[in-house]
């Protein structure tokens, strides 16, 4: 069991290594005219899905609800509504620490740079 285990933790650990292959190494193919038209029925299909699912969405925005379930909903939207807050807040510190860490590095390399310039 633990051999077995073993087994598949290194092969998982192990196979992507070996295999060498990148997003820039996919080869895009060349379409003909009826594969894109599949591919916009394909688009058709989905707005149709959308808009389907909006007709529903007013529909049952529509109904009428108990009171008890309009505070609950309420409740929710804006434990929700503040997680969001949190979470953007710390998405956006998040990416001032990176923006600032790659100003920090290109300022030092500048700098580096500078350094090994001769002086005369």
């Amino acid at each position: 069991m633990k051999k077995n285990l073993l087994l598949s933790i290194l092969t998982v650990l192990v196979l992507p290594a070996i295999s060498f292959a990148s997003e820039a190494d996919l080869k895009i193919p060349e379409f003909s005219a009826a594969q894109n038209q599949y591919l916009y029925m394909g688009f058709a299909v989905c707005v149709l899905g959308l808009l389907f699912a909006l007709i529903q969405f007013i529909k049952v925005k529509k109904l009428p609800a108990h009171k008890s379930m309009l505070d609950v909903s309420q409740i929710i939207f804006e434990t929700c509504k503040t997680y969001l807050i949190q979470q953007g807040k710390f998405l956006f510190i998040l990416l001032l620490l990176s923006v600032l860490s790659s100003d920090f590095i290109s300022v030092f390399s500048s700098i580096n740079q500078l350094a090994e310039l001769p002086l005369f």
